[in-house]
């Protein structure tokens, strides 16, 4: 008896009999009636397969047609030229520079297209903003390190270098107390003389330096130090002798001293006695006193008000904005074999840490004007990290906020005139750092960073 598979080959052997008399008009023909068709069907497969890759690859080598919607979030670079371009309102606009495009789209993307696909747009005029940067680094190479300033010495004159997002320099901190004699010449005659400690500096005249413990005579106690590092400092009032008239003569207001006579209490406050009475004034405003007239004594009470009637006149200096009072006379010390002192800013506050006896990389760095264009001494040289940038907030105080510069690797300032702008090169607010504008002032500056500005023609400008 046949079986099911029998029965299935015997029934499709007699449809391939009836199918081939229909197609060859035989009933037993050499070969398959399909089976040309079949293949037939198979290689057109392929080569449209082909075809379409083909296609592809041209695509992507070459660059497809640049579509309006998706051209106008990028900077267009042409592949044949790398020439940039800014697609606004259906129209190509060359643009000067990767900074200007980033302002226009909204983001530092490129996208790359062919000239042949561009030839579907009108051209309008060069857009963007003279010298504004042309590398915008991703933020991870961003540099959100301190900054040193140092000023080291040279054949020619001290010289100021800036290290913008790095501290490379070694040398040995000032302890509390600690000072560094600084001169600065501003030219052949004109020299001024500072003590530099506990972070600020504090202006003295020439003869004074003995007075407060520093010397004149040993070159190793003082250094002469370049404007831009002295300037980015915070200054504290002038060191100076306090202003006792008629010294030597009798006191009206207290009986049996004379003016100028000092006395100390318990505490270690010091007095010194006026026409009129005694004012409060500091260790080092006695010690100034006692150098003005070496045969000045220092007596004994038990409080100011023991001495008599106060003055109406305080000799106790105030001290200014942010500068604390200089009462104590500092330990003076040498700036060490180097020469070279730098000063270290890790926040906003704009107090930095002092180093003396310094050690700097012995590359020079990129070399600025000796001025901005408000006047303002700039360092002589930057040095920044090729390949990356720094965005910082310039602070002109502890609080508030300031403007946002992104400093590139050529060591150029340029200010967004909105923070919100810095979204256009991928930035965030976490990638910003905050420094006092006496340290980021140093700096060269360029064009303000704007969109509106971006869009402007920059043919129509420079004229």
């Amino acid at each position: 008896m046949a079986s099911r598979r029998d029965q299935l080959h015997s029934y499709q052997f007699m449809v391939q009999r009836v199918v081939s008399a229909l197609v060859f008009r035989k009933t037993d023909p050499d070969q398959s009636p399909f089976r040309r068709a079949g293949g037939a069907v198979f290689a057109s497969v392929m080569v449209a397969v082909l075809a379409l890759a083909v296609v592809g690859v041209i695509g992507f080598i070459t660059g497809g047609p640049a579509d309006p919607e998706a051209a106008k979030q990028y900077i267009i670079v042409e592949k044949e030229t790398g020439a940039r371009y800014v697609l606004i309102d259906g129209v190509l606009h060359p643009v000067l520079n990767t900074a200007s495009g980033a302002l226009i789209v909204g983001k530092a993307e490129t996208l790359s297209r062919s000239g042949n696909s561009l030839a579907q747009y009108p051209r309008g005029a060069t857009v963007g903003i003279p010298n504004a940067p042309d590398s915008i680094p991703p933020a991870d190479r961003l540099l959100k390190d301190g900054w040193a300033l140092c000023s080291r010495p040279g054949d020619g004159g001290p010289t100021s270098v800036l290290y913008a997002g790095s501290q490379p320099a070694q040398g040995v901190p000032l302890a509390a107390g600690q000072a560094l004699t600084a001169v600065f010449h501003k030219g052949q005659a004109d020299e001024k003389w500072w003590l530099i400690t506990d972070g600020h500096r504090y202006g003295l005249a020439k003869e004074l330096v003995d007075a407060v413990g520093g010397s004149i005579s040993d070159p190793a106690m003082s250094f002469t130090a370049e404007a831009a590092w002295i300037n980015s400092i915070p200054e504290g009032a002038p060191v100076s002798v306090p202003p006792v008239e008629n010294a030597g003569q009798p006191s009206q207001a207290i009986s049996g001293a004379k003016i100028g006579a000092m006395f100390a209490d318990a505490t270690g406050k010091r007095y010194v006695v006026l026409a009129d009475g005694w004012s409060e004034i500091t260790p080092l405003q006695a010690l100034l006193l006692q150098a003005k007239n070496p045969g000045a004594t220092m007596g004994q009470v038990a409080s100011g008000p023991a001495i008599g009637a106060r003055s109406a006149t305080s000799l106790f200096p105030t001290g200014t904005e942010g500068a604390p009072v200089l009462s104590l006379p500092p330990t003076f010390v040498p700036v060490g074999a180097t020469g070279t002192a730098c000063a270290i800013y890790t926040d906003h506050k704009g107090v930095p840490g002092i180093l003396a006896d310094a050690t700097i990389p012995a590359t020079s760095g990129i070399k600025t004007t000796e001025t901005n264009a408000n006047g303002g001494d700039l360092v002589n040289e930057v040095v920044i990290e090729p390949g990356h940038a720094v965005l910082v907030e310039s602070m002109t105080g502890a609080e508030g906020s300031g403007t946002v510069l992104f400093v590139n690797e050529m060591g150029v300032a340029y200010g967004f005139t909105d923070r919100a702008f810095i979204a256009s090169f991928g930035y965030t607010e976490k990638d910003i750092v905050k420094l006092p504008a006496t340290v980021t002032g140093r700096l060269p500056t360029g064009p303000a960073l704007d969109p509106v500005k971006a869009k402007e023609n920059a043919i129509m400008k420079a004229k």
